[in-house]
């Protein structure tokens, strides 16, 4: 048992001056402030697209609650028409 106690404290040690050599050598310190840099890239590209996330649902409720604004993306987006409506092209405006 005093054995597994030892090998375990020295496991322990040789772990932790891993750790310390990496935190404060100089690639250590390299590697650490290109992980920074790389965690504020992230936030700011979640923070972006929290932004596009609340537009995108403020459109959803727009659509979902006026019936004309449905019907003016469904026209705009998907080129619906009304069975009555006819469509012109002029010289190759309308994409085939």
């Amino acid at each position: 048992m005093k054995k597994l106690v030892i090998i375990f404290g020295i496991a322990l040690l040789i772990a932790l001056a891993m750790i310390l050599d990496m935190r404060f050598s100089a690639s250590g310190l390299n590697k650490i402030s290109e992980l920074e840099a790389q965690i504020a890239t992230l936030k700011e590209g979640q923070d972006d697209l929290r932004k596009q996330i609340y537009l995108l649902e403020g459109q959803r409720d727009s659509l979902s609650k006026n019936g004309a604004a449905r019907e003016q993306a469904i026209r705009n987006n998907l080129g619906y028409l009304h069975e009555d409506e006819v469509v012109v092209d002029l010289g190759g405006a309308i994409n085939k």
